[in-house]
Formats: structure tokens, sequence, C-alpha cells
């Protein structure tokens, strides 16, 4: 009967292996139970030496899967299979691949490869499997250079370049010179000059550092092209400075008044007394009238240089009269009509003054706020009040032409669909069109005053908001402000996650959507899971929108190990996900401030804490719980082969598991490179302030915002190799502060964020879009 048993166990299995395909999972744990029982059937089926000993045919777990890849890129093909003693050959379009015998293949991608099919055989002495076909599709070849994925382009910024490539801030004070040429000024650096094809060309800085930029420089130019420029340097200094551009370099000259000194007495120039010149405007005989704010007064200056008071003086009670009979509460714009008068809005009034200073009132209502005069070529008055650009008729009644009551910087074909800046100041172009340096939206636009068409010249407004769509129909950035700080993510899938106060996730093909309102910026797992930082918490958000504590707690500040909400952080800062998955964070002191005292105690250390996916917290690197007490010589010190800088950020872990921190530290950065029990520090002697991310290629890449006003950014390159930095897109020099897309190196305003890619090139955050660099 015992004999009888263990022939029934050979032949069930016997039977078994009949009945059970190959390649079936049930065959492969069934082939494991018998594995796991082998004494028991060797010994029932004749004894050890002619046992059950077979090696079962291979099966393909995962297919390699069909991929897209540009010209000159690479891409990796992979199988995986069951069974043992497995061997692997690859074919392309059926042919063996010489050497192509692993489970992966690397194909570098020419333009001949594509539609080329692959495929793999898996074979072991039992028998061969074939994989299906995974077919290549060879796009054109990647061509170095800077692409929008997705969001609007424009912003402020100081970048020359043609129309609207350029890069504006804040443009006012319109001047009409020859050629069509228009000057305008951009916050104080001075003056700006636009050909008539829309070319930006910095000119030249102010004579001297200016008191009130942002008020206190108005311009106009003579029959000549020669710009004039009204300054109040001091409080109630004022000059006329005019600028010669007959030589190599545009110089000043002064032309009327003490630029440092106030007061109200007519000479021939520098002997006459001007405060506050405004609103500059010339006659044909290139007689240039001004308002003297300060002096409440209607000024002349003649080519000569004599300065007159044409009407009004300090101290005189509103009214009619002729010159100093007369009187103005507060005159804030003016221009010359055609016919000879000037025309003033005085306060909410409009006022006439005559070419020998007689004033009058214009009949009319009064105006809410008008800024800005101009005369167009048909002699038509056109006024600026609120965003709305109106033609104003000899009584002062107004028709609107274009704009409306916001700061929305829309072109439209239609003139009530058109927005712009209410604080803009405009002027007649020669083409009879009027131009609108539209100073909030930082761009100089261009309106037709037969047709109300609003178009933009010079420069790009802001294009922000939260608006889910493909490519450039998308949106990034809250309440129409400027996006200054973004988090980039990326999942196993290569789908993109912005952080800009909402969370938004971009797929490879530029569409973005919204995922559920977060409260801070964080990393995303290869599953797509993202994670954020709550008080002294941090909280996995599922990419449903499902939030859950992940470790530490919201509102108790310590430091403890433990698992999920039974450890503790004092500051929760940098996050950074490991090869095996585990989350890396930067836990920084804790500063405490106990009463009665003003200095504070560092507590808690400064450490590494290691988050695993079991959601155990533990510490890998920092001195725990270390308090530093600044008052006491004998308080523990950090530790320079154990405690972090602090302030570092973690910018990655490279394949050997050794963790990369960044710190800001004057003159440049400084770079940190922890390894098992080891630290080594690195310094990179360049100013500017940025911060960097560790790539796929194990090289570094930093990002150095440059420090002068007008300068770009530049995302360089780290070899540890060389010890060195290499420029690989972006300019830091004058003048560079603004996006520039198509070949490198480009221009990039401050970058926020960037993630690099496998495929040489880097997604960065820059003037609210999600950009491609290209890397050659």
């Amino acid at each position: 009967m015992h004999q009888f048993h263990q022939y029934r166990i050979c032949m069930t299995t016997d039977r078994l292996r009949s009945l059970v395909p190959p390649t079936s999972p049930s065959r492969r744990r069934f082939a494991g139970l018998v594995g796991g029982t082998g004494v028991l059937l060797l010994s029932g089926c004749g004894g050890g030496g002619g046992g059950d000993s077979t090696t079962f045919a291979p099966s393909i777990v995962t297919q390699p899967q069909s991929r897209s890849v540009a010209a000159g890129g690479s891409v990796t093909l992979r199988v995986e299979a069951a069974g043992a003693d497995l061997q692997f050959q690859w074919f392309r379009n059926a042919t063996p691949i010489s050497g192509a015998t692993t489970s992966s293949l690397q194909v570098v991608a020419s333009e001949a490869d594509n539609g080329a099919r692959y495929a793999v055989s898996v074979r072991n002495a039992s028998g061969e499997v074939r994989s299906v076909d995974a077919v290549l599709t060879v796009t054109a070849a990647l061509v170095p250079g800077i692409s929008l994925i997705a969001g609007g382009i424009g912003g402020p910024g100081y970048l020359m370049g043609r129309g609207t490539q350029a890069r504006l801030t804040s443009p006012r004070s319109l001047a009409i010179g020859k050629a069509g040429a228009v000057y305008f000024r951009c916050g104080g650096l001075g003056v700006f000059k636009a050909s008539a094809d829309g070319d930006v060309q910095f000119l030249t800085s102010f004579p001297f550092p200016v008191r009130d930029w942002y008020n206190s420089c108005y311009m106009a130019c003579d029959s000549q092209g020669v710009l004039h420029v009204g300054i109040e340097r001091e409080p109630g200094g004022g000059a006329i400075y005019k600028l010669l551009e007959d030589g190599a370099s545009p110089r000043w000259v002064l032309f009327a008044g003490n630029d440092q000194l106030g007061g109200f007495a007519d000479g021939v120039g520098i002997s006459a007394s001007i405060s506050y010149p405004t609103h500059l405007v010339f006659d044909k005989s290139d007689n240039l009238y001004f308002i003297d704010r300060n002096n409440t007064a209607i000024r002349k200056l003649a080519p000569s240089g004599q300065v007159t008071t044409l009407a009004g003086r300090p101290n005189q009670p509103v009214g009619d009269g002729v010159g100093a009979a007369a009187g103005f509460a507060n005159p804030q714009a003016m221009t010359l009509l055609p016919d000879g008068n000037l025309v003033v809005m005085d306060s909410y009034l409009w006022r006439k003054v005559s070419p020998v200073g007689v004033v009058s009132f214009v009949a009319g209502a009064p105006r809410k706020d008008i800024r800005s005069f101009c005369v167009g070529s048909d002699g038509s008055l056109f006024a600026l009040e609120g965003g709305i650009l109106m033609r104003v008729a000899e009584d002062g009644s107004t028709t609107m032409i274009a704009g409306g009551a916001n700061t929305s910087a829309a072109d439209g074909s239609v003139g009530a669909i058109a927005r712009f800046d209410s604080d803009s100041s405009i002027a007649a172009a020669p083409d009879g069109s009027v131009l609108i340096a539209d100073t909030a939206n930082h761009m100089v636009r261009r309106v037709s005053v037969s047709t109300g068409q609003v178009t933009t010249w010079l420069g790009s407004a802001a294009k922000t908001g939260d608006v889910d769509g493909q490519g450039s129909s998308a949106r990034f950035g809250t309440s129409g402000y400027s996006v200054n700080s973004a988090y980039l993510s990326q999942d196993a899938s290569g789908n993109m996650y912005v952080f800009t106060g909402v969370l938004r996730k971009v797929t490879p093909a530029g569409l973005v959507t919204t995922i559920p309102k977060v409260p801070s910026g964080g990393v995303v797992d290869a599953q797509g899971n993202y994670y954020i930082v709550k008080g002294r918490a941090i909280y996995r958000v599922t990419p449903e929108g499902t939030q859950t504590l992940w470790a530490g707690h919201p509102e108790l500040v310590g430091y403890a190990d433990g698992v999920a909400g039974n450890a503790r952080f004092a500051q929760v800062s940098s996050l950074a996900f490991d090869r095996q998955g585990n989350l890396l964070v930067v836990d920084y002191p804790y500063a405490y401030v106990p009463a009665p005292f003003y200095t504070p105690l560092y507590m808690y250390g400064r450490t590494i804490r290691k988050i695993a996916p079991d959601q155990t917290v533990t510490t890998i690197w920092g001195t725990p719980g270390l308090v530093i007490d600044p008052r006491d010589p004998a308080s523990d010190k950090p530790d320079p082969t154990r405690d972090i800088n602090l302030w570092s950020a973690i910018i990655g872990v490279d394949d050997s598991e050794q963790i990369w921190l960044l710190t800001e530290k004057s003159p440049g950065l400084l770079l940190t490179r922890i390894s098992g029990a080891n630290q080594e520090r690195i310094s990179i002697p360049l100013p500017g302030d940025g911060g960097g991310v560790f790539g796929p290629d194990g090289s570094v890449y930093v990002i150095l915002n440059g420090k002068s006003v007008t300068g770009g950014t530049t995302i360089y390159k780290w070899s540890s190799s060389e010890m060195a930095l290499k420029p690989l897109v972006g300019q830091s020099g004058e003048f560079t502060d603004g996006l520039r897309l198509g070949a490198l190196p480009g221009n990039l305003p401050k970058v926020v964020s960037i993630l690099p890619q496998r495929d040489n090139s880097l997604i960065c955050f820059s003037e609210n879009a999600l950009l491609r660099v290209q890397l050659p």
C-alpha cells in the first residue's frame, strides 16, 4: 500500500505535466511545489539517481514595448522572462543582431530605424519562445534649443530683441523721434530706443541716479529727433537735459535749470529755476512747453535756452486769467493742439492755454483721472483715462476708441475687448496709430484709431492663471501674478508635476490638468503619489487627491524616529527620493527663544532623515537631538564631519547612494557629497543665487540667477571629473533678463526649478511656462 501511494504520486505528477501548458503560471507554481517536495518524489520513483530533474521551457512575463525616439537619441527595449538557464537573442526585422544576447537592447536610433521591428527569442534546454514585435518610431532629430511645453510666455524683464521677443519692465513716457523711432524709459535704468521695425536697444543711463523713476522722468523729441528729458533729481529740483547721439556713444547735455536746486525763476539755461518738469511737448518752432508741477505753472523753453513762464505761478488761487494771474490746482497732463493752444488736465477739469498765456476752462463734465494726452496726425486730440483710450472733441466730450476699466493685457480687434493699464502713457505714431506705454503689463501697444484694433508692438505681458489645456493654451500662476517660485517633480511615466500654489500635472505631450489643491510643494514618487509638507509633517497625496499622513505630526515639534505619526520633525524642508524609493528629508533645527532671553536656541540638530516605503523614519546623517546655545561656550557644537550645513537642500541621490546637498554660501554655492560616514564639500565660487539638481547622468546641474538688475539666468553643468562648471543655456550679462526661445544659448529669466532628462534635455519652469531645453 505504501509503494502504491508512492507510485500514484509519480503518475499524478507526470499526468499533470501533460495537462498544464508549458508557459502557464499554474505550471510554474506546480513546478515550484514539485521542487519543494523533491526528496519524497525522488525516493518514491526509484531512488535519487533517476529522479525528476526536468527543466521547463521559458515563458515571457513582460513583452518589449514599442517606443518613439528622436533620430540620434537612444532607447532601451527590455523583456522579462521566467525559466532557468535562459539565453536571449534579439532580432531586427527578423534578422539576428550580433552580440545582442541579454534581456535588454539599447538602440541608438537613426532615420533608417523608423518602422523597424524588434523581437527577442528566449530559450533554454527545454524550449524557445519568441516575443511580439516592438515597433520603433523615429522622429526628426532633436535640435538643440529652448522650446515651449506648456503655458503662456511673457512678463517683465530686460531683454533686447524685436517686437514681442523683447522684454520690458514698466515702460513709460513715450517720445517719437525721426524715421519712426520711439524712445521710452524702463524702470530707473535710463532710455531705450525702438526702431520703426520694433528692434529694441538700451541707449543710455540717465545722467545721474533718478530720485523717483516711477514718476519723475518725462520725454519729448524736437523736429530734428533730438530727445529732451525733464528730470527731478532731488526733491523740488528740476532740469531739462537733451541727449546727443552724434558721437560713438550718446551723451547728455544740461539745457536748462538746476537738477539739484528747485525754485521758480525765468532765465537762460542753468540760470533758470525749475521744480519738477513734466509732460514735455514741442511746437513746430521747437519751443518746448512743460508743466512745472511743484510751481503749478506752464513754462516755455525756447531753442536758445530761454525759460519763460507762460501761465500760472506758485500759490496762485485756481481761476482763469492771463499769465501769472491765472491759477492751476494740480496740472497733471498736457499736449499742444494744432491751432497752437495747449490743453491741460487740471485735477478733474479741462483747461486751455493760448500761445500768449490766456487760461480758460473748457466746457464738459469733470473727468476721472486723465494721465496722458496726444494729438494724432489728423489733428484729433486723444486722452487715456482709466484704461480707456478716447477721442476728445473741442467741447470736452469724449468718444471711446479702445480699452476698458481694468489692467488686463488682452489685445482685441474690437476696441471694447482690448484691455491695458490705466497708468499708461500715450503718443501719436507717424502712421496715424496711437502708441500706449502699457506700464503695468510691461509692453508697448498700438491702437488703430479708425478700427479700435489693439495689438502688442513691443514686449509681452505675463500670461498667468490656473487654466488647464494643451500646450500654449494652458496657464500657470494665480491671481494674475507672475510665478516667482515653483516645484518640479516627475514620475516614472514621464509626467511632470508643477506646484505654483496649485498642483498641476503635465504629460510629456504638454497636456495640463489640475490636481486638487495641496498646501505646499513637494516631490512625486514613481507611481505618481505626491508628498507635501504641512507644518511638521509630511503627507502623501494620491493621483486622485486623497491626502494621508505619511510621517510626523503637523503641530508637534521635536526629534524622534519611529513609524508614520510616531516620528517627530523640527522643521521639515527639502525632500528627495533615492533609488530604492526611500524619501529623504532635510530636518532643519528649530529656533526656540526662551523667555526672557532673545537669543534663540537651535534645537533638534541638523539631520537627514529617511522615510522607508513602510513609513519607518530613521536618521541617516547628523547628530540627533543636538541643541546649540550661542550664549553657552560649553554647548554642543555641530560636528563638521557629521552635521550638514545650515539651510542645505538635497538635490539628488546618485547610483552609488551618495547624497548630494547644495548650500548657498557667499560668494557662491557649496556642494556637499555624503557617502556612508564621509562627506566631501566642494565650493563653487560663482556670484549669484540659485539652486541645483542631480541629473541621471551623474552630473550636477546648477542654476545661477544673475545678480544685476538686467542679468538673466544661466544653467551650468558641474563635472566631478573636471571639478568645473560648464555653461549650458542662458546668459547672465547685461540686458539678458527674459525668455528667448530657439537656438542655444538663448535667454532665460529667473529659473525656479529644473528636471534633467535622460535624452540630454532639461525641463525647467521660467516666465510662467514649462520649457524644454534640448542640449547638444
